[in-house]
């Protein structure tokens, strides 16, 4: 059954992805990828576009799969997302399976399908765009940690930082999750109160904060751990050397990528969750209520809080409002710009969103988890200016993938809620058309 799923699912996907191509042989950004990867598919690593603000991974890899075979070309290069696609659904099965280990194997493959089904994700994979790939080796990543092969994680973390220099965050999510919890097991083990791998809310509580200033119990850690970490201190290390060679994490035109505190990415990155996964949050609805009814100082403080920030912190890329190729442009200008107490009339569902969030983060009763995948994805997203879906996929995939409480009904409904929201975007992009005045094509509508 397991193996017909990715056939109709691959057959499906190619079909979509042929009538894509037919469509448009350029979309957006891909006026930067598509002639650049061009140049180091025929191997001429010399010439670089100023405009693009990312490493070379993706360009080295199609140069690497497409190179030798003479298969340059705007199919080739768009083809290397599409495989990336078909590897991740079988990284996401793999990785669900690791981290519930109580799912049936149905269940981890069909949660599976609908991660690879998740709208903005799927549309990308038509698309020779940094974002498919980049989310293919943070889960190589994620998978190798899990299976304890840390320099292959590291490996993994170096080339997806090669191909998006902010991944540097996801690498230190697996590092600080793997090093937290061998210091910790370290510390407590003479308290023989550690009972798994993971540091719960029980093993904290004996945690004293003589156990944490104990610097010298970073000695008598096991040498496989101090060699582990070794690779990812080594990878922060050559990291931090091209942060101080370049002059910061943009290469090519740093202006377009101005780093920012924006804390309401914050909050468009819970709406985002809420759009894609309210159906896993329904259960949650009365827990938010009660919340609000019992605490209504906290609550009312949150509100005001949340309140200052949309006033005094919204902060809006020009990119944003000068492209309609984008929903973004379309919802920002027709309710965020035009109505203009839109805005704060989104705090309640931004908060019931980040809620729901730390409700399911807190839920699995691992602490560094919840730890680092708050900083991580806090850390990621309140430095950029721009409004992008992009910038949401990877902490959204990361949060999906530990959720643990599905059932089948959710997750067939999941499937369908994706599919009908697939069909409709795609209806979008074929139908409508768009036009530019210094461009001699049809621009298209996308994510």
């Amino acid at each position: 059954m397991y193996r017909l799923v990715i056939i109709i699912y691959t057959a499906t996907s190619q079909i979509v992805f042929n009538k894509i191509y037919q469509e448009s042989k350029t979309i957006i950004d891909e006026e930067f990828h598509i002639s650049q990867g061009l140049q180091y598919c025929n191997f001429n690593f010399t010439t670089w576009n100023p405009k693009i603000t990312t490493l070379p991974g993706l360009y080295l890899i199609s140069s690497l799969i497409l190179g030798p075979f003479n298969l340059c070309g705007t199919y080739g290069l768009r083809y290397i997302s599409f495989i990336s696609g078909l590897v991740n659904f079988i990284i996401f099965s793999k990785t669900i399976h690791k981290l519930n280990p109580k799912f049936s194997r149905n269940k981890s493959w069909l949660s599976a399908l609908n991660l690879s089904l998740l709208p903005p994700l799927y549309f990308f994979n038509n698309l020779y765009y940094t974002d498919v790939i980049s989310l293919t080796f943070v889960l190589i990543m994620i998978l190798a940690s899990l299976e304890n092969k840390h320099l292959f994680a590291a490996l993994a973390g170096f080339v997806t930082i090669l191909i998006r220099q902010t991944n540097v965050i996801w690498v230190g999510f697996i590092f600080g999750r793997y090093f937290l919890n061998n210091y910790f097991h370290y510390c407590l083990k003479s308290k023989k109160v550690v009972k798994n791998e993971l540091i719960t809310d029980r093993d904290v509580k004996h945690f004293s904060y003589n156990d944490f200033k104990n610097v010298f119990a970073l000695k008598k850690l096991p040498v496989s751990v101090m060699v582990n970490s070794f690779y990812y201190v080594m990878l922060f290390l050559g990291f931090l050397a091209f942060l101080v060679i370049n002059k910061g994490i943009v290469v090519g035109d740093k202006t377009a990528h101005v780093a920012v505190i924006h804390i309401p990415q914050l909050f468009y990155f819970a709406t985002f969750t809420l759009i894609f996964a309210w159906h896993h949050f329904l259960v949650l609805i009365p827990s938010f209520l009660n919340f609000a009814c019992k605490r209504p100082i906290c609550f009312f403080i949150a509100i005001i809080a949340m309140g200052l920030i949309v006033r005094y912190n919204t902060l809006v890329h020009p990119y944003l409002l000068a492209d309609n190729r984008h929903y973004t442009f379309y919802i920002w200008s027709r309710f965020y710009e035009k109505i203009s107490l839109f805005r704060f009339a989104m705090i309640v569902p931004y908060l019931f969103g980040i809620y729901c969030m730390l409700f399911v983060s807190t839920a699995q009763n691992d602490v560094t988890l919840t730890i680092f995948y708050v900083f991580c994805t806090t850390f990621v997203l309140i430095l950029q200016k721009m409004i992008e879906v992009r910038y949401f996929l990877i902490p959204f995939v990361l949060f999906r993938l530990n959720i643990r409480n599905v059932t089948y009904k959710i997750i067939i409904f999941e499937f369908f809620y994706y599919v009908i929201i697939n069909v409709v975007t795609l209806r979008i992009f074929f139908m409508k058309d768009i036009y530019w005045d210094d461009f001699d094509y049809v621009q298209k509508l996308i994510w």
